[in-house]
């Protein structure tokens, strides 16, 4: 899940967007050439803070026959810009029709019998540029180092591993299909994110062709390893996988509750070691919530955890049968 930062001085619209542009170009220009200018006071130039302001401003603006201008696209991949010399951990990042400057959250969740109370027992927040398969394994190694390694562990389709391209850069999915000859294949595709660094690929020429600033997508025969996801596929069809499988619809309630309740979804403090921090304190609070109404229950005599609420159109699902 994104956590956003709220930037609000740069308008949206776009006819109030290029004159709000030539203000920023006017600021950042005479700003930096004083700052850069021999005749500056040495503390100033020696300002840690400088360096930073130097690097945004490359990133953002370009000086053209002594004339600053608004770059027409990024200079380095969104992994390595800095959105705000006042935010340095925050990225940009975009899922689907999703676009956000900040962090991701990934959290895990006991998920034993329906009965049963289930804890938060990690809340990691992670860079918005890194992929969730980049955190699958990490997140591993801290429920290991915590003695909390689960018998059975039910994650999103985001964290299960494709294919690597030889230079690094991992594939979004897979999709079975056909060539033009009728025979079955595998087509690989990676994503437009990772088309940047496809750009600046020193291997490029040897690999797919592609339309610019679009993923490439490799084209597969069958082999040992589309068999054996071809035979999980086919496991996820049967009750017991789906019934197994049913637990992990509780971790999409917690991020609905961390959101609704306590503001999950924006970073209210800068820095990323301060996110993780406003993280932690949720998923302690909602761990505390639901702990008070288990000791609540049992005084009562009733089940730890009341009944999960069937869902509005599960609901309808029942009214039609009916």
């Amino acid at each position: 899940m994104c956590i956003a930062l709220s930037y609000s001085a740069f308008p949206k619209a776009r006819g109030h967007k290029t004159p709000c542009a030539g203000r920023w170009e006017k600021i950042a220009g005479i700003g930096s050439q004083a700052a850069t200018n021999e005749q500056a006071p040495q503390g100033v130039r020696d300002c840690p803070s400088l360096v930073l302001l130097q690097q945004v401003w490359n990133q953002h603006f370009e000086q053209i026959d002594g004339l600053v201008r608004w770059r027409d696209g990024p200079l380095v991949a969104n992994a390595e810009r800095v959105g705000s010399p006042y935010e340095t951990d925050a990225r940009e990042s975009r899922k689907r029709d999703t676009e956000w400057m900040g962090y991701k959250v990934h959290l895990t969740e006991t998920c034993g019998e329906e009965a049963a109370v289930h804890l938060i027992v990690q809340a990691q927040i992670t860079v918005a540029t890194e992929q969730d398969v980049e955190e699958t394994m990490p997140l591993l190694h801290d429920l290991q180092a915590r003695d909390l390694v689960p018998e059975v562990r039910l994650v999103d389709s985001g964290y299960v591993s494709g294919v690597r391209c030889p230079q690094g850069q991992l594939s979004q999915n897979w999709c079975p299909g056909r060539h033009n000859h009728g025979e079955e294949v595998i087509r690989v595709s990676f994503s437009a994110v990772t088309c940047q660094a496809c750009q600046a690929c020193p291997v490029k020429e040897l690999c797919t062709k592609r339309e610019k600033h679009k993923g490439r997508i490799l084209t597969l025969s069958p082999q040992r390893v589309h068999e054996e996801r071809l035979r999980r596929r086919t496991e996820q069809d049967t009750p017991a996988f789906q019934q197994r499988y049913a637990l992990r619809s509780g971790i999409e309630g917690s991020l609905s509750e961390g959101i609704r309740r306590h503001g999950l979804r924006r970073a209210r403090y800068r820095g990323q070691s301060k996110t993780q921090l406003q993280a932690t304190a949720i998923a302690a609070a909602i761990n505390l919530v639901r702990i008070r109404q288990m000791l609540q229950r049992t005084q009562l005599g009733l089940s730890p955890r009341p009944k999960r609420p069937l869902s509005p159109f599960a609901r309808l699902r029942s009214l039609l049968a009916a």
